[in-house]
């Protein structure tokens, strides 16, 4: 019975080692950014991406949610600010989407083409990003600004995200926890 009890807090402790580098990955992600109206380029989804590829769908979403959570606590996550409204903003939709987006990715992967499931991941993304954009900014200029501006990169990111896997996989969880 000790046993089955070390190996459960080996596991807890994992799913938080896993979840606090994930966090800083994507915090890292958001500091790479280009100014945009009415949200930024950022590098976050590419990390996100990875993350999904590489994490389990508990996992993945752990490290997103551990992300908001410092956000929300007032940590400066959000491109190197502190924000602990961030659900009001313009950003909020697709802040919301992530955890979401990291969670059905990763159980996508599981069960399919890891392209399928990074283009589903993105569709969740700027569909509630985009939607969220609506009330601040109506509802063609959402849609052009909102989601259209962003469908050229996060093709990019997701080619990206394809090619880092490919060459390193499952390295997150190694550099981590041997």
């Amino acid at each position: 019975m000790y046993k089955v009890e070390t190996t459960y807090l080996s596991e807890e402790v994992r799913l938080i080692l896993l979840a606090l580098l994930g966090c800083g990955l994507i915090t890292i992600g958001s500091l790479i950014r280009i100014p945009f109206y009415p949200v930024p380029f950022t590098m976050q989804t590419l990390v996100i991406f990875i993350l999904a590829l590489t994490q389990s769908p508990k996992q993945a979403f752990a490290s997103v949610v551990c992300y908001l959570f410092c956000a929300t606590a007032g940590l400066p996550v959000l491109d190197g600010k502190m924000n602990v409204l961030w659900f009001t903003g313009k950003c909020g939709g697709y802040l919301i989407a992530f955890p979401i987006a990291a969670f059905v990715i990763a159980r996508m992967r599981q069960r399919g083409s890891a392209l399928i499931a990074l283009l589903c991941g993105e569709a969740i993304i700027l569909l509630i990003g985009g939607l969220w954009l609506v009330p601040f900014l109506g509802a063609k200029t959402a849609f052009i600004k909102g989601v259209l501006i962003f469908i050229p990169s996060a093709l990019c990111k997701m080619f990206a995200a394809l090619a880092f896997v490919k060459v390193y996989p499952n390295n997150l969880k190694n550099w981590l926890l041997g």
